[in-house]
């Protein structure tokens, strides 16, 4: 079995992870490959809020100062490791594709069966560091680059799925957007999709099949629930 693993993000923590379930694999037979970022293949990443975009400039700006020290990171670990993928054409064919879309527009953009809207919440919720919906307060320039990342992605992962030939993907969560679009993507090709994410108790992963991994049933539904609202802590993170 070969599996591949999207490290795109620049957290070392879930480096970590990835890297002690990738050696678990290896030692039991299977070959691991990880997908790396790269400064053209990734136009929207969580590493980047809004506080990090005004800071920097822009989301390529911080991008290039992350990438020294993130490219690259899986293939020091000692695996193989390839870029997230970037075509020149597709890019200049996004450019026109995108191109004075308003908000409505962008969310409404159809990505592997579902809405960019569908598929972007959370990403944009972290983006603008709140616990509640914000898709309408997100500039049209920070929902352009996750349609461009999401349409990226939906466009030339299936080529690089085929060549690899990938039985198996494992990934983060499975909720934020690249990973959503990944996972996608994988199902319609047959493939098996493993999310991950670390569990409530010290040291422990929780892992679930073909739906994010945060998503945890802890027990009947109790019909005297009541809905939370938001959290003050996370609203005023």
């Amino acid at each position: 079995m070969r599996a591949l693993i999207p490290g795109l993000k620049a957290w070392p923590y879930h480096h970590e992870l990835e890297h002690l379930m990738a050696q678990a694999l290896e030692a039991a037979g299977h070959e691991v490959v990880f997908l790396g970022c790269s400064r053209e293949g990734m136009s929207a990443c969580e590493c980047v809020d809004q506080a990090v975009h005004e800071r920097h400039g822009g989301h390529a700006a911080f991008c290039g100062l992350c990438h020294a020290k993130q490219g690259g990171v899986h293939q020091r670990a000692g695996f193989r490791e390839i870029p997230a993928p970037w075509d020149e054409l597709l890019e200049r064919r996004l450019d026109g594709r995108l191109e004075g879309l308003d908000a409505e527009g962008l969310l409404a953009i159809p990505v592997a069966g579902h809405s960019l809207a569908e598929f972007a919440g959370p990403s944009l919720m972290r983006w603008a560091r709140s616990g509640r919906p914000v898709a309408g307060r997100v500039p049209t320039a920070v929902l352009a680059a996750h349609a461009r990342q999401a349409l990226r992605l939906e466009a030339l992962l299936p080529e690089l799925l085929e060549r690899e030939q990938v039985d198996l993907v494992l990934l983060l969560s499975g909720l934020f957007l690249s990973e959503r679009v990944i996972s996608e993507v994988a199902r319609a090709r047959g493939l098996r999709v493993v999310n991950y994410e670390r569990g409530h108790a010290r040291n422990t992963l929780v892992l679930a099949d073909d739906r994010p991994a945060c998503f945890l049933e802890i027990g009947p539904e109790r019909e005297d629930a009541r809905p939370g609202g938001p959290d003050p802590l996370l609203e005023a993170y």
